[in-house]
């Protein structure tokens, strides 16, 4: 009768376990129980005196004992089956615990036939627990106790006879009981090999024994990984899910075993699918779970797996948690970032998509079967793709979440964002940013690099993958990008608003933050080519044409794509352009500036804004601790600068309104080019030389520029285009481009009539006639006659030839250096050869010519003399034309 007790009828039932229940206090009462273990009492429990249940205990503490006999065994386990079906007939439970069972009114709701069953007492007294309640020691004793008799032998477990016999006989036979059959079938669980009843019966085993709120209730997995707590968690309390937690923690390091890791995850898989499971979420969640989630209390829950911490979840995005709770549901989201299979509502909605995208690769032995999706975002099923990307979007916030990328980027975090990291805190996407930010560091590793690429690849994809740019600028994208999906066309609509705010001078409709966060994403487009499909779409053939031996990272594609401009195809290049536009707006967005020059920035142009760095770098361009690739970038985009004006905002906001007055026809001539060519700037140029007619602000700009290109020659695109070949077959020496090394070279061969273009000739001339008017335009002329200068032309004004003047007069009084005077000689017979260049040949280069000497005044003079000297003539001297008679006058 006791060995089918399950199937006895109601009235039976309680009379066998009346009789048990009357023998549990010695163990001689049991006659059967006590033929059947006399000797292994003798042998395992010699000097333990019966009463109080305590033989029994000691028996059952030994039930699986290699010197245990095989019908004591049985005896023993058909007296635990006893017990599950009515717990008074375990003694020391009884006994331990009835003053906790009448103070959670254990028996008030129970139906009449369940009144005394171990499952309903033992889920009674946890919920009571779970909620703040207290139990006595001695009955948390006994009710581990039992608990761990629920999980080391399945055959006490009537469901799981009954769900999952089929699963037992085919996956799991042969295994011992001690738990180990259990654990064979969490883990065909995990791979998704059960049948759904045996399932649910596995997971109401664990919720009715509680096995995820201590490790020791699992004897196997006590057995695998106690070793690994004496080294990992040796100072961590038990219970309260504490050790497992700290499992979970180290469940990828070095010291863990393959053993407890294997053993661990079984179970976290059926933990991780009742929120009920992890004691410190359900006491910290549970007000939260039933206001926001409608959740059931701990006895019952009908809602399906994952479906509450989902919940959870989503209401900490919004921030409608409580703060317990929030910091809760990082810990468990940390925790089960260490696997795929502990995510149920991604394992659930994204089956079919691993099999179809992900089975012929690494990705499911590795575990990197999120990465794997992320990589396949497009392609993925509705269900799977909201899965997934609300994972990513955590994932961004949360770095830890990521635990290959995490563990792979340590020595980088530790050395270049220690600080990120420090409290533990979820780091609200500053570690990605850290990290793109370090992607050219020494402390990287190739497996960091290839992480964080793929992460900034995922993100592209989607705009909520970016957690900071999200909450800085999701209402301005909703306001100004609305009709725009992806993540690379909404920064390049934001991009495109506040550059045109900015050149127009309008009040920014992109607000502040929202400008701060995009110029972060504009810097990693700027950085590594694959982050800018766009740009990637319409200069695919250009880079495998110019750029394909240039790394895709580190800025290099798109440095090379400008460094290649006047080849690249109309469209490549407007997409090129614009990407120019948008660094000449903000210096701070040019990854490949801001990366060569952070040293110089640091020491020079710390305090400046972020349009004015270049200027600034600019300024000390030549100080003797300029990096020398800095100074080549800087002097790569000054020549950009140079060639077009739009390239220059400064330049471009100071000179509207005289390019609107003076260089209005030539703006409209190459406004459909792919550049200006220097166009423009050369017409304020002529503006300043002849007449000075430009604004004050716009002059000074334009007198900077001036001097600049006369240091060099590159400056001046007009020069350099028509020059070329005669400087790589006259010039091309040891000379440095930025000492006006070749423009002195290129006016000594003109002297020596060794320049063969013509336009280069007529050039030439015009630099020397700009040298003639503005000294300051000639540096080694005003180098050699600095202190000459200082000493007898202190006074004079600079312009219109003034002071080249004053130093052809003191050198007639032989008071100059001799440096001075030499070349004062050498530049008088240069001028004499430039006039000589370009002779008059129409009424508008005889005006130019009058209006840019620095005798003008003596011209018009003279000529105003001769005039008055005609009209005088004519009024003294009468007609000298023959008179005509009067009548035919008159006719």
């Amino acid at each position: 009768l006791e060995k089918n007790v399950v199937s006895l009828s109601s009235g039976c039932k309680k009379q066998v376990l009346r009789v048990a229940e009357l023998s549990s206090n010695d163990f001689h009462l049991d006659r059967s129980l006590y033929f059947a273990c006399r000797d292994d009492r003798e042998r395992f429990c010699e000097t333990i005196s019966a009463g109080e249940g305590r033989v029994y205990k000691c028996l059952l503490n030994n039930k699986f004992a290699r010197e245990m006999s095989t019908d004591c065994r049985e005896s023993l386990t058909t007296r635990e089956k006893l017990v599950v079906q009515d717990y008074k007939v375990s003694y020391k439970l009884k006994q331990t615990c009835k003053d906790d069972l009448r103070r959670f009114k254990c028996r008030d709701d129970m139906p009449e036939s369940d009144t005394a069953q171990l499952a309903h007492v033992m889920t009674c007294l946890e919920a009571g627990y779970h909620k703040g309640g207290t139990l006595t020691g001695e009955c948390r004793a006994e009710i581990m106790d039992h608990r761990r008799m629920l999980l080391r032998d399945y055959e006490l477990s009537p469901n799981i006879i009954k769900q999952c016999s089929g699963d037992i006989d085919s996956q799991c036979k042969g295994l011992q009981k001690e738990g180990k059959t259990l654990h064979c079938l969490m883990k065909m669980g995990q791979q998704g090999k059960l049948v759904a009843e045996c399932k649910a019966a596995i997971q109401h085993l664990i919720k009715e024994t509680d096995a995820g709120e201590d490790f020791r209730i699992d004897g196997v997995l006590q057995e695998a990984c106690q070793p690994v707590v004496n080294v990992l968690c040796h100072d961590i309390q038990p219970g309260d899910a504490n050790v497992i937690s700290c499992l979970m923690d180290h469940v990828n390091k070095p010291h863990m075993t393959e053993e407890c890791q294997d053993r661990l995850l079984e179970l976290q898989y059926f933990v991780a699918r009742d929120w009920h499971l992890d004691p410190k979420l359900y006491r910290k969640c549970n007000e939260d779970a039933q206001r926001l989630c409608h959740a059931g209390d701990w006895k019952s829950s009908s809602l399906p797996d994952g479906v509450v911490f989902s919940c959870l979840y989503r209401h900490r995005v919004t921030k409608e948690l409580s703060k317990k709770c929030n910091t809760e549901i990082v810990r468990v989201m940390r925790e089960r970032a260490q696997e795929f299979s502990l995510h149920p509502e991604i394992e659930r909605q994204c089956v079919r998509d691993l099999g179809s995208y992900c089975s012929e690769s690494d990705a499911l032995q590795d575990g990197k079967e999120i990465a794997c999706l992320q990589g396949n975002y497009e392609q993925l099923s509705a269900g799977c793709r909201d899965a997934v990307g609300n994972y990513t979007a955590l994932e961004d916030e949360d770095l830890r979440l990521d635990t290959i990328l995490w563990e792979a980027c340590m020595p980088l975090i530790q050395n270049e964002c220690a600080s990120v990291v420090e409290g533990g805190d979820v780091d609200e996407g500053e570690m990605m940013e850290c990290l793109v930010a370090n992607k050219q560091s020494s402390h990287i590793n190739e497996k960091c690099l290839a992480g964080v690429e793929h992460f900034q690849l995922v993100r592209l994809k989607d705009f909520r993958f970016s957690y900071k740019f999200k909450e800085s600028c999701k209402n301005d994208v909703a306001r100004l990008c609305r009709d725009v999906k992806t993540k690379s066309a909404i920064v390049g609509c934001l991009s495109e608003v506040a550059r045109n705010d900015t050149l127009l001078d309008e009040e920014h409709r992109v607000s502040h933050v929202c400008r701060a966060q995009l110029k972060v994403e504009l810097f990693e487009r700027a950085e590594d080519v694959d982050m800018d499909p766009e740009l990637l779409a319409e200069c695919g053939a250009d880079i495998g044409r110019f750029c394909k031996d240039r790394r895709r990272n580190g800025g290099e594609v798109l440095e090379c794509l400008k460094e290649n401009r006047g080849e690249l195809s109309n469209s490549c290049h407007v997409k090129v352009f614009n990407r120019e536009q948008e660094a000449a707006r903000d210096n701070e967005v040019d990854y490949m500036l801001m990366h060569s020059c952070r040293k110089a920035i640091k020491r020079y142009c710390s305090e400046e804004p972020e349009d004015q760095i270049l200027r600034c770098l600019k300024l000390h361009r030549n100080e003797e601790f300029m990096d020398e690739r800095c100074r080549v970038v800087v002097a790569k985009r000054q020549i950009a600068q140079a060639e077009d004006i739009r390239l220059n905002p400064v330049l471009q906001k100071s000179c509207r309104r005289d390019i609107r007055k003076f260089c209005s026809e030539v703006a409209v001539e190459h406004r459909g080019s792919d550049k200006f060519e220097g166009a423009v700037l050369a017409c304020l140029k002529n503006q300043f030389l002849t007449e000075s007619r430009l604004t004050k602000e716009c002059e000074a700009h334009v007198r900077t520029w001036m001097k600049e290109a006369a240091m060099d020659y590159r400056l001046d695109p007009v020069l350099a285009r028509a020059c070329k070949r005669d400087i790589e077959a006259l010039c091309s020496g040891p000379l440095q481009y930025d000492k006006g090394q070749v423009e002195e070279c290129l006016k000594e061969k003109f002297t020596e009539d060794k320049l063969t273009a013509k336009m280069c000739i007529r050039e030439v001339a015009r630099t020397l006639h700009e040298g003639r008017l503005d000294i300051e335009v000639d540096p080694v002329l005003q180098k050699a006659c600095s202190l000459d200068i200082m000493q007898h032309c202190g006074k004079v004004v600079p312009g219109d030839g003034r002071q080249v003047k004053c130093l052809m007069r003191a050198r007639e009084n032989a008071v100059l250096s001799d440096n001075c005077v030499a070349l004062l000689e050498q530049r008088e017979k240069m001028f004499e050869l430039a006039a000589k260049v370009a002779p008059i040949s129409s009424l508008d280069d005889l005006v130019k010519a009058v209006t840019s000497s620095p005798d003008r005044t003596y011209l018009v003079v003279i000529f105003l003399g001769v005039v008055l000297l005609i009209f005088a003539g004519g009024l003294l001297f009468g007609r000298v034309t023959k008179r005509i008679r009067r009548d035919v006058k008159n006719k």
